[in-house]
């Protein structure tokens, strides 16, 4: 006698280990079976004798996808359905040649990267490609740069992991990323390169290399700089980017190492009026502290991202403030001297954004 099977009609059924509810139901008869699957010399058969379950509905044949895909060497991945990915579950299936494809290894081997989608009406621009992930990545970040003559001609404007604020990727996931990385040459006369960095590192920047307009803005031991996405003064399309980042830099200018206490920082954007009155909290994000030693010439720099979907769902068209909140003064040491002072802060461009989102 037939038993029946009651679940969602997916074309080929996805096991995992926590159950989802179906919104409709179908019918279906379990199919003893024997499947025979040949990847090359190997061969693997799944047998309803076995434990697998086969579904037949109206004449069409259910497996397991999973089972089905790791037989041929394939790795299957699963996110549940949520407002941010339009309330469908998201399966992903990799092939082996992907896999295979994945030879970009980071510094100290915490990611794996390959398959740069390039864009085909920018030359010299890339725009996603595969990544997976080997090792914790809390409080890190990714950056992609273009190499050409052992030096970087481009680095990325931000490395967004999918649904990374939704779900934080893990070691063994892999991911399809999106980036914003240009430069100006073709993408077939550079190479690449993958960096995991904390997300407040120390990098050189060298002050040398400023303008002598930016350098009568300079204030002194500490030079901040928060600056948004390059954009059109229209306003930012919202289809265009995973995320709109942000950029701050703090530059010791001085010619003294210098320690700085730590200071603790939140990002915020808030909903207003097109003149910014009636600011309403949407997105706030608690961002790791600067805290630590620069040498001259050296910068504490984050990128910020403001993911453009969320566990709300997708940003909505119109005006914006976005704010980088940042203590009024920072004390810290020159290691020089060692005396003690306060910086009051004091950024090139301010640390409130007004942001037209179309």
């Amino acid at each position: 006698m037939n038993k029946f099977w009651i679940g969602m009609a997916c074309g080929i059924i996805l096991c995992f280990a926590t159950a989802a509810v179906a919104s409709k139901a179908v019918q279906g008869t379990l199919f003893p079976s024997k499947i025979t699957i040949y990847n090359g010399a190997q061969m693997k058969e799944l047998s309803t004798t076995k434990g697998t379950v086969v579904i037949n509905y109206k004449n069409q044949t259910y497996i397991p996808l999973r089972l089905f895909s790791e037989s041929l060497g394939a790795t299957v991945s699963f996110q549940s359905a949520s407002s941010a990915n339009g309330n469908l579950n998201q399966i992903q299936v990799f092939s082996p040649s992907t896999l295979s494809g994945l030879n970009m290894v980071s510094n100290e081997g915490y990611a794996s990267a390959g398959h740069l989608l390039t864009n085909k009406n920018v030359d010299g621009y890339i725009e996603g490609g595969i990544i997976k992930i080997n090792k914790e990545m809390k409080g890190k970040q990714i950056v992609l740069e273009a190499i050409k003559d052992n030096q970087v001609v481009g680095e990325s404007d931000y490395f967004y992991i999918d649904n990374e604020n939704i779900n934080p990727p893990k070691p063994g996931d892999i991911r399809a990323f999106k980036t914003s990385l240009a430069f100006a040459y073709h993408h077939k006369d550079v190479t690449y390169r993958l960096k995991v960095l904390n997300f407040v590192h120390v990098k050189s920047n060298p002050i040398g290399e400023l303008n002598e307009r930016e350098q009568e803005y300079f204030t002194h031991p500490l030079y901040g700089v928060l600056t948004p996405p390059f954009g059109s003064g229209d306003g930012y399309p919202i289809a265009d980017r995973a995320v709109m980042p942000f950029s701050f830099n703090l530059t010791n200018v001085s010619d003294d190492p210098l320690v700085l206490d730590e200071a603790p920082l939140s990002f915020i954007v808030y909903k207003s009026n097109p003149d910014g009155s009636n600011p309403k909290k949407v997105t706030e994000y608690k961002l790791p502290p600067l805290k630590g030693k620069l040498e001259p010439d050296e910068a504490f720099q984050l990128t910020i991202p403001w993911y453009m979907k969320d566990t709300t769902g997708t940003v909505k068209p119109g005006d914006y403030l976005v704010s980088l909140v940042i203590p009024e003064k920072i004390h810290l040491l020159n290691k020089t001297t060692g005396e003690k002072r306060e910086w009051n802060v004091s950024l090139r461009y301010g640390t409130l954004f007004g942001i037209k989102m179309i």
